[in-house]
């Protein structure tokens, strides 16, 4: 099945962000070898990192969905851009270069495994003699993905803070 990649209408059937050769593009530009990964290998890692971006940021992002009927969070109106000073906002009719980055860095990490990991527990304190495991509270077990979170920090609602006189 062929990827259909969000192209700033609102689509509702989008699945990614980037298609196939703009991540063959974004991967040779930074000496990263995608050559072992057939086409559709790719397409499902990048529906996986669309799938993970949506799960992760959606409830933050600034700005509102274009479209009530459309699949992914892009495109977006009123997301203002805060490295372009004043009230300048994304355009509402576009994907922003650092989200279609998000997605290819979220699916070259989807290559090792879950991108969302479960809660499980985490050993607290391992007892080699006589073998004895304590575990934490319920933890996240997973990885987090800083270069994922520095692309998408932009797009981040900003935190409103109510002061009282």
């Amino acid at each position: 099945m062929a990827l259909i990649v969000e192209d700033g209408t609102g689509r509702a059937d989008a699945e990614a962000f980037v298609s196939v050769a703009g991540f063959k593009a974004y991967c040779d530009g930074r000496g990263v070898d995608w050559s072992s990964l057939a086409d559709a290998q790719i397409e499902a890692l990048l529906r996986q990192g669309a799938d993970y971006l949506g799960e992760a940021y959606r409830g933050r992002l600034a700005g509102w969905r274009v479209s009530t009927r459309q699949a992914l969070d892009w495109p977006r109106a009123g997301a203002p851009r805060r490295d372009a000073g004043g009230c300048v906002y994304y355009d509402s009719a576009s994907v922003p270069g650092e989200v279609a980055r998000a997605n290819i860095e979220a699916a070259l990490r989807a290559r090792n495994g879950a991108l969302s990991q479960d809660l499980g527990q985490a050993v607290k304190r391992k007892k080699v003699g006589a073998v004895e495991v304590e575990y934490q509270d319920f933890t996240r077990a997973g990885a987090g993905y800083p270069v994922i979170d520095a692309l998408m920090a932009p797009f981040m609602a900003a935190d409103l803070r109510v002061v009282r006189a």
